[in-house]
């Protein structure tokens, strides 16, 4: 943090972000300008981030301000200038680090876990399709696609190598009132009909783990 500034001064800072501020000038009719760039030879180690406005990293007055991203640590200059000739060059500019602070480690391990099962690897689906009975496939693959259509009664999902912690629930929804239409079960279960032709027209998928909890929705026409 600078205080009050008279003509120049140089900074250190270390990487990170920060937010240099001009807080006051004892001379607010006349305030002094204040401008702040990388020390000769340190250009590439910050970037100077301004008012989209800003055509120079200028600051012309009291309660204004930039960011200064400094990717490997180096220094800046603070310059000072009268706003008239013999006017004053007395300015409180301050340099203050924005923390980015750091997710709990908690969150960070359950972040982990679904990323790195994002596949879902031994994943199948069983539908039960009119006139030709059970088909089982694997994920990224149609039960009764474009080249077959037909009318899909039920489904069940089966997922033996499930990640410890993942719940996966799911329903299905008919076109016409019929018990069991969007009763929520478990993996393995079998939601929906059998030689009734009696086609489902939607799919409800809900997914939670540990401290997290989402659902997905897909209905089919």
């Amino acid at each position: 943090m600078m205080d009050d500034v008279e003509q120049q001064k140089v900074v250190s800072l270390d990487r990170g972000l920060f937010f240099v501020s001009y807080k006051s000038a004892d001379d607010l009719a006349s305030p002094p300008h204040v401008t702040v760039v990388p020390t000769q030879g340190h250009e590439g180690r910050m970037e100077l981030i301004m008012h989209p406005d800003a055509t120079e990293p200028t600051l012309w007055e009291p309660n204004s301000g930039l960011m200064v991203r400094v990717n490997t640590p180096g220094t800046l200059q603070i310059q000072v200038q009268p706003m008239r000739p013999g006017g004053s060059r007395a300015a409180m500019v301050r340099i203050e680090p924005i923390q980015s602070g750091r997710a709990p480690l908690g969150a960070q391990n359950e972040s982990v876990v679904m990323h790195a099962n994002v596949a879902m690897d031994g994943l199948k689906i069983l539908g039960h399709v009119a006139g030709r009975g059970d088909v089982v496939v694997a994920s990224n693959a149609w039960i009764a696609g474009p080249t077959a259509p037909s009318r899909i009664e039920g489904i069940a999902l089966e997922w033996p190598e499930k990640p410890a912690g993942l719940d996966i629930r799911y329903a299905v929804q008919f076109p016409i009132s019929q018990a069991g239409s969007g009763k929520m079960v478990s993996l393995g279960t079998y939601a929906g009909t059998r030689g009734r032709a009696l086609p489902i027209t939607g799919v409800v998928l809900e997914i939670s783990g540990a401290g997290d909890s989402s659902s997905w929705r897909k209905r089919r026409s």
